[in-house]
């Protein structure tokens, strides 16, 4: 377990929870609050160059290190696999810590212009009703000097290993 990995466990389930409890169930917050950044996911050096090679071999603008994530993306997380998957919110923040992780890969995602896939293809997460083997998945979008989240989900093992031979 690298250093920070429960403390990012912590933040990520704190402000799930937070999203959760506004947003899904509850009366919501006032603007300024909704729109202000939770927190900031910095690349480690390894993922930093992974992603720098593809943008290179992508034509892509030269990106940033740090993925900031707002309340409306967590939300999108929430719902998404609330309703897709069943997930409760806690599954969601496993699924995004895991994908937030010193060991994730960094892949080309083939089927969107500008997005790749921070991919945890080491840690085993047990979520949803069928309780099998998923790794955790982050999408994101490269933009000049940003990197914006788009979605979190659990991929399993096979389709683990096929994006990181071939990409997405």
């Amino acid at each position: 377990m690298a250093v920070g990995d429960n403390a990012l466990r912590e933040a990520v389930a704190y402000y799930m929870e937070w999203v959760y409890q506004v947003s899904v169930i509850g009366a919501g917050v006032p603007a300024e609050e909704w729109n202000a950044p939770l927190f900031t996911y910095l690349l480690t050096n390894k993922q930093f160059n992974e992603l720098k090679v593809i943008c290179t071999r992508q034509g892509w603008p030269p990106p940033g290190r740090g993925i900031t994530f707002f309340p409306h993306v967590i939300k999108h997380i929430l719902t998404a696999r609330g309703s897709k998957d069943g997930l409760t919110w806690q599954e969601c923040a496993a699924v995004l810590a895991a994908s937030l992780n010193a060991r994730s890969s960094v892949a080309v995602q083939k089927i969107h212009e500008q997005q790749v896939v921070v991919l945890n293809s080491v840690e085993v997460l047990r979520v949803g009703k069928t309780r099998e083997k998923y790794r955790g998945m982050l999408i994101v979008e490269v933009t000049i000097n940003n990197l914006a989240p788009v979605t979190a989900y659990h991929a399993s093992e096979a389709k683990s290993r096929a994006i990181m031979k071939n990409g997405r």
